[in-house]
């Protein structure tokens, strides 16, 4: 998003629920190796979304929305663009019952973004993104209920839940120098779940609750020079990542497992 890699160090798949959808202004699908531009882990391809900037002296969006299943949500966007200066702030909540029983999400979101930038030798900014999610898990059904609309929406699970608190913190800038654009790009993630699967009454909440604990930091130094050869334009990139992660999971009744890692390229 924007640059920053979304995906988790485990290998889990990205949570979109941190993306403001409302703010989202293209999505860019960028076909094979792309590690130089965004860092370990991109070999096959590269998904990148790109948030909307302010743009206007004053920008205000307000949304409420309403849908079946208990639906509801409201969303706050206020941004500004002062000169050079910009900054904008996206605040969100979405709560639904969903189809199936225990199939609840409650969603609340903050994103802050604050940048620089002379459009003739340097560009900064800053964002700030903050997510605190609630899911039930219904788990999965016998092929026989599915053909009942009634039946097929019951769980099996009805007190299986995750609940995540993910926080991102992203900064970057970039300078035109006579070698090319050199950007320098930092982030810190910290990221929290908490979870049951497999639910019993045999035993409280608090000794079935497992948790996944993350901290993350990157830094990134690439240098983009342009230039015309044979009558053709091209580009050079050489970059520098550097990708530190410490992981936890700790599981009732089982060995819990740690990991620190780092990665330069």
């Amino acid at each position: 998003v924007d640059g920053f890699r979304l995906n988790a160090s485990d290998m889990s798949g990205p949570d979109f629920l941190s993306i403001p959808m409302d703010q989202v202004e293209r999505i860019e699908i960028v076909r094979g190796a792309g590690s130089v531009l965004y860092g370990d882990g991109a070999v096959g391809g590269v998904i990148n979304i790109i948030t909307k900037k302010p743009d206007q002296p004053l920008t205000a969006k307000a949304a409420i929305q309403a849908g079946s299943f208990n639906t509801h949500g409201s969303s706050l966007n206020l941004g500004t663009k002062q000169d050079h200066f910009s900054f904008g702030v996206t605040a969100g909540y979405t709560d639904s019952r969903g189809y199936r029983d225990n199939g609840d999400l409650t969603k609340k979101s903050l994103l802050l973004r604050t940048g620089y930038d002379s459009e003739e030798r340097f560009s900064a900014g800053m964002n700030v993104s903050i997510l605190e999610s609630h899911i039930g898990l219904p788990g999965p059904l016998p092929l026989s209920l599915m053909e009942s609309e009634e039946l097929r929406r019951r769980t099996n699970s009805p007190y299986d839940f995750s609940d995540t608190e993910d926080n991102r913190y992203q900064a970057h800038a970039s300078v035109k120098t006579g070698l090319g654009d050199v950007t320098l790009k930092t982030g810190y993630r910290e990221r929290l779940n908490t979870y049951i699967i497999g639910y019993t009454t045999l035993k409280s909440e608090a000794d079935q609750l497992d948790a996944i604990a993350e901290d993350s930091a990157t830094l990134t130094l690439m240098n983009e020079s342009r230039f015309c050869l044979f009558g053709m334009d091209n580009s050079l990139v050489a970059g520098m990542d550097l990708y530190s992660s410490k992981y936890t999971r700790e599981v009732k009744g089982a060995e819990n497992k740690h990991g620190d890692s780092w990665a330069a390229e």
